[in-house]
């Protein structure tokens, strides 16, 4: 079929033309480099365990930079949340979510294993988001341990049905592709 063939071509060619592009080393410098609040990025909010409402702030905006596919600002969005509160795991986490997405898997690891290390003395919330966290990189390194994953965010969603962002990562997770970013 004449038509088939042209399409086949087309696409060899596309493939050929468009070849898998290397993402670019973001130095830590970068990811680390100190923001400000921003406004006119709408608003992502979800309640973690920090006695500091300046942290709760750049928290909530690396969660919407995260939900914007800005991985750079949500990781400086992040590491400035932690620069007023040391202690805030789940940051840590966003910052692992950030590097995961930049290509940047062994420092996610070891992001991550900081914020793990504080898992003691999180709230349920908290330790929740984090352990759910910890079965996605899981799933994202071994697919088939995706099904406890969402085990444990409808477990979770049960805990704390109005958590908008467990019910965002729970409707992503649904995706056979683990990699789904929901967009």
């Amino acid at each position: 079929n004449l038509l088939a063939l042209l399409f086949s071509t087309q696409s060899t060619a596309a493939a050929q033309t468009h070849a898998f592009h290397e993402l670019p080393v973001v130095s830590a410098d970068l990811l680390e480099r100190p923001i400000t609040l921003q406004s006119g990025i709408a608003h992502a909010h979800d309640t973690v365990g920090t006695s500091s409402p300046e942290a709760q702030k750049f928290y909530d905006q690396g969660l919407t930079y995260l939900h914007h596919f800005e991985w750079i600002q949500a990781a400086r969005s992040f590491n400035q949340a932690l620069r007023l509160d040391a202690r805030l795991a789940l940051a840590l986490a966003g910052i692992s979510t950030a590097q995961v997405e930049l290509n940047q898997s062994t420092a996610a690891r070891a992001t991550f294993a900081r914020a793990r290390a504080l898992i003691s003395s999180l709230s349920e919330h908290d330790r929740r988001h984090l352990e759910i966290a910890d079965l996605r990189l899981a799933a994202l390194a071994d697919s088939s341990r995706i099904s406890a994953y969402r085990e444990a965010l409808d477990d979770a969603i049960v805990r704390f049905p109005k958590d908008a962002e467990l019910l965002l990562e729970r409707g992503v997770a649904e995706s056979p592709d683990i990699n789904d970013r929901g967009q």
